[in-house]
């Protein structure tokens, strides 16, 4: 939160004004960001979470209710389009209330604990995201607004059941670990279900997730397509695509990371729930295993890179190189086989996505047709209006003959 929530009872003083003089018709659409560049005036030296009234330089329509951030490319979030409303503490609960019901009424929890609380921008509370881990709920802010958490948020989450409310960090430079607010922190073994199978809530470094919450459609979805196949989930992190697919069917997997403990869990997993088949672990640079591979065909290949991901030889597998991962993803695919290609980059767009995807298989000299395409779940809305905020994508493609032949 910017600063300690005002009490309804307190005078409010007029607020300011910010005028712009580009981005209107994006703002009016719905984007909730409002870029340093865009204001027809300097800032100044306004205080961190100082709300503002956004205005059309041109026109003086009115754009939104925004908070200011002194630092980085965002100069204003917008948090209301209701003239006269404030940010305060009563806002952040109704807020709260409102995606707690959102998730209520349309997210299906069958066999599952684990799923998103709150999408920061898209459900109303910009720069917060807060994700539950069975019976433990973490807060992570995206932005210095909420340096602190409110005492009644807090509580108010320690009313949904919760053992214990844990704040993940913003930053990296900060000890690895996630800081109690309230209750209970977990144990090291802590699980989570989903979707009736088990995974390892946390990793060992206590921060990062055991699983991303936003790709569990993904692995459900991947789990029937991979039964009885064998594939390589590269990048694969704590293999949960393998996890899924081999608690259903026996299959035979390649899971390729750079990081052995991400190994060490994933084989927790799979003992978790009783997995069958064979599956191999590559501690690798996942580029140079697709460069030389030797093993034989496979089925499928699932390629699900970090945003930022460096490999050893200094190539990064972020949007600007993925269609050359797709080139060396196809590489080791059947004729008739898949390819699922991921990305959790914001900024890259769909139309942009499906290019670097057909430029990687024309290079690869294979032909690519698209077979299925989603998104996040219903717990990860995104405002209609902010294509930043629709984040994963997820291509599935068959791979055509080698030399297009």
């Amino acid at each position: 939160m910017p600063r300690r929530p005002r009490s309804h009872s307190r005078p409010r003083q007029a607020p300011d004004l910010l005028e712009l003089s580009s981005g209107t018709d994006t703002l009016a659409a719905g984007h909730p960001w409002v870029f340093r560049d865009a204001a027809v005036r300097r800032l100044g030296a306004l205080p961190l979470g100082h709300e503002l009234d956004v205005h059309d330089a041109k026109t003086g329509r009115f754009l939104g209710r925004g908070l200011f951030e002194p630092e980085g490319t965002i100069a204003v979030r917008i948090f209301s389009r209701q003239p006269g409303e404030h940010f305060d503490l009563g806002f952040v609960l109704k807020r709260l209330d409102r995606a707690l019901e959102l998730r209520r009424t349309w997210l299906n929890l069958h066999d599952t604990n684990a799923y998103r609380l709150v999408n920061a921008e898209s459900d109303g509370l910009p720069g917060l995201v807060i994700e539950r881990f069975a019976d433990w709920i973490v807060v992570q802010p995206y932005s210095d607004l909420w340096s602190t958490i409110p005492a009644p948020l807090i509580e108010r989450l320690t009313a949904l059941g919760a053992t214990g409310v844990l704040l993940r960090p913003r930053q990296r430079s900060q000890a690895p670990c996630l800081d109690l607010l309230a209750g209970v922190a977990p144990p090291e073994q802590a699980e989570v279900l989903e979707n009736g199978i088990r995974y390892r809530a946390f990793t060992q470094d206590g921060v990062k997730p055991g699983l991303y919450l936003d790709h569990r459609e993904t692995r459900q979805r991947l789990a029937g397509m991979l039964a009885g196949r064998r594939f390589m989930n590269a990048f694969s992190y704590t293999a949960g695509f393998t996890v899924a697919a081999a608690a259903g069917a026996a299959c035979e997997s390649f899971n390729v990371d750079q990081s052995g403990w991400c190994h060490d869990v994933a084989r927790e997993n799979l003992t978790r729930n009783a997995a069958r088949g064979e599956h191999h672990f590559i501690t690798a640079d996942v580029l140079e295993v697709l460069e030389r591979w030797d093993s034989g065909p496979l089925d499928a290949v699932i390629l699900d890179p970090p945003a930022f991901s460096t490999s050893r030889r200094g190539v990064q597998t972020n949007k600007r190189d993925l269609a050359r991962l797709v080139t060396l993803g196809l590489r080791p695919v059947r004729p008739g086989g898949l390819l699922v290609v991921a990305s959790n980059e914001g900024r890259l767009g769909w139309p942009e996505l499906l290019k670097h995807v057909a430029r990687g298989a024309r290079a690869a000299g294979r032909e690519a047709a698209l077979v299925s395409r989603w998104s996040a779940p219903v717990d990860f809305p995104t405002l209609a209006g902010f294509p930043e905020g629709d984040r994963l994508k997820v291509v599935v493609a068959t791979a055509g003959p080698i030399g297009n032949k």
